[in-house]
């Protein structure tokens, strides 16, 4: 079920970001909550290495697993985040009504399961296929279908639908995406990796790190988009 219209002022980064910590501050047990419960069984998986596997070899059926694990590793960590996405979306519409959010629970009977699987699958394939060819088309595949998972969800999409509409969306405001969006999403990686760099490779610092990571800062991603999506669907509605 897509999540109620809500009126939003015309859309800046300083005004996502403004609002973002709004709902952050008032909502900090419900965002990190949720983040504790989606994200951090993710990050935990990534931190183990559990489908990480490294298989030697000109072998092409190697080649073939070591692909397909990488495939499932994208597509758990897509899914992941494209399914916290949908439960923000619909606890930051319920907020912004003054009503509680709706338990995960709730909301986890009332997404659509098959497509979001498939839209992370796809969204991992576009990005991934664009940083093989080289950085910058990963880039713009990255900015491109940023607002893939909290536009299916609210406007109850098919995953190509999503991703064309996240398209069309970015397309209105890219510099505003890139300042909430990409580089947010970009610095979470990057602040996680250097933290590994700094503190060590232990396993129980690196899971330490994982969950640190999922609980505070992919949330306030995860928070951003659902913002930067809600005010560009609003723009439209002007």
């Amino acid at each position: 079920m897509p999540g109620a219209e809500v009126v939003i002022p015309r859309p800046q980064a300083r005004t996502v970001y403004r609002r973002a910590a709004t709902l952050m501050r008032a909502h900090a047990a419900e965002v990190i909550g949720l983040a504790a419960v989606v994200l951090v069984p993710f990050a935990v998986i990534d931190a183990l290495g559990l489908l990480h596997v490294e298989l030697r070899g000109e072998n092409m059926a190697a080649d073939i697993v070591t692909l397909a694990l990488t495939l499932v590793a994208g597509g758990l960590s897509g899914l992941a985040s494209i399914f916290y996405a949908g439960i923000l979306d619909h606890a930051s519409a319920a907020w912004h009504r003054g009503e509680d959010a709706p338990a995960a629970r709730e909301v986890a009977r009332t997404l659509p399961w098959g497509r979001l699987v498939w839209l992370s699958v796809l969204w991992f394939l576009a990005v991934a296929g664009g940083l093989l060819l080289a950085i910058v088309p990963g880039l713009i595949a990255l900015t491109l279908f940023s607002l893939t998972g909290p536009v299916l969800v609210r406007e109850d999409l098919t995953a190509v639908q999503a991703m064309r509409r996240s398209a069309h969306l970015v397309r209105r405001r890219p510099l505003l995406v890139v300042l909430t969006a990409v580089l947010p999403f970009i610095g979470e990686i990057y602040v996680s990796d250097l933290a590994a760099e700094i503190f060590g490779h232990s396993l129980v610092l690196e899971v330490v790190v994982e969950v640190l990571a999922a609980l505070f800062l992919a949330s306030s991603v995860g928070l951003l988009e659902v913002v930067t999506t809600h005010q560009l669907i609003a723009a439209e509605l002007d």
